[in-house]
């Protein structure tokens, strides 16, 4: 059975935009209670008190309905943190003081990325050695002088990186060639409650110690699943990568820069772990003065909600109009009722 919603888009508190209709624009009118299972349409109209949004079912505007928890901060369970940058474990070389973790460098060498070995004097850079334009692993006075003290071992290609297999013994070097494998620094499992000195922790031991990107960090929290990442050294940061597979309820992580590094400032990055959509409709099809849309109960999320909950609960809906040029704009928020079946 079709239902139907109207947004009354001029009343200024969201929880009381939704209505009866046209007819009665100021008529509150309560979200439909869902039932995990089912799957319904949903005739979506937008108002102006007595007259239809010239934005209702115009072309150029999307209509997205979400259902979220009363609480979307993480209940159980635990996540990691990671630079998601690609080091690189060199194993295996005859020249045993090759051997070890190579840490992505913030110098190049021939506008190519360079990885500095940790607690050694070797680097994997890509230059022209006798006409042989590859990856190397050298030893150096630092990342950037050329030539090289000694040529150890090569990889023979010209990739955008160095290649995990395939190294052949260099003209400095001893056999037997190296093997690499790729190091991302990532943290132990930190607990969905975890304290910001348990988070600052576990980012500082990063990179053997050195942190994320190495460079070492200060952690605020603000709540579950929300904290603050201040970097210890000025300098734009690469956003750091929280994976929350393992959190419950199923959730998804944000990232942002709330203030951008530079040669004369620090960054500070925000993560944000929150539950996902127990529905989410990001679509609709055009009907005269609005759109179809349809609610469907039938998702993973949902019925998880619904059967740990043992019964009813409260939940919450929002109905936003999406422009082509991206902007959002939440017409209506309220309360919405969750059952288990219908």
């Amino acid at each position: 059975m079709t239902q139907t919603l109207t947004a009354n888009t001029a009343r200024a508190n969201l929880s009381t935009a939704l209505v009866a209709g046209l007819s009665q624009p100021f008529a509150i009118k309560p979200f439909p209670r869902i039932a995990a299972g089912e799957t319904f349409d949903v005739e979506l109209y937008l108002i102006e008190n007595g007259a239809y949004d010239t934005r209702s079912g115009a072309t150029g505007y999307t209509p997205r309905i979400k259902i979220t928890l009363d609480d979307t901060t993480p209940q159980d369970g635990t996540f990691t943190i990671s630079d998601g940058v690609e080091n690189y474990i060199v194993s295996g070389a005859g020249t045993t003081a090759a051997n070890g973790l190579y840490l992505l460098s913030s110098e190049t060498f021939e506008s190519h990325s360079v990885w500095a070995q940790k607690d050694g004097t070797h680097y994997i850079r890509r230059e022209t050695h006798n006409e042989n334009h590859a990856w190397h692993i050298v030893q150096a006075d630092s990342a950037t002088q050329s030539t090289g003290n000694a040529y150890l071992y090569n990889d023979g290609q010209n990739g955008a990186g160095p290649d995990l297999t395939g190294w052949s013994v260099d003209v400095d070097g001893t056999a037997a060639a190296p093997t690499l494998a790729v190091s991302i620094a990532t943290t132990a499992a930190l607990d969905h409650d975890s304290l910001a000195s348990e988070v600052e922790t576990a980012l500082n031991a990063l990179n053997d110690n050195t942190g994320p990107f190495g460079d070492s960090v200060l952690v605020d929290k603000f709540g579950n699943g929300a904290f603050s990442i201040v970097f210890d050294s000025v300098g734009n940061k690469s956003p750091l990568v929280a994976d929350v597979a393992g959190i419950r309820p199923a959730s998804s992580a944000t990232v942002s820069a709330i203030v951008d590094g530079s040669a004369s400032r620090r960054e500070e990055q925000i993560i944000k772990i929150a539950a996902d959509s127990l529905v989410e409709v990001a679509t609709g099809v055009e009907i005269t003065n609005g759109w179809t849309v349809t609610i469907d109960a039938t998702g993973e999320s949902f019925l998880r909600a619904v059967t740990v909950a043992q019964g009813a609960i409260s939940a919450n809906y929002s109905i936003e109009l999406v422009a082509d040029s991206g902007a959002v704009d939440v017409v209506a928020r309220g309360p919405v009722i969750l059952t288990p079946g219908a």
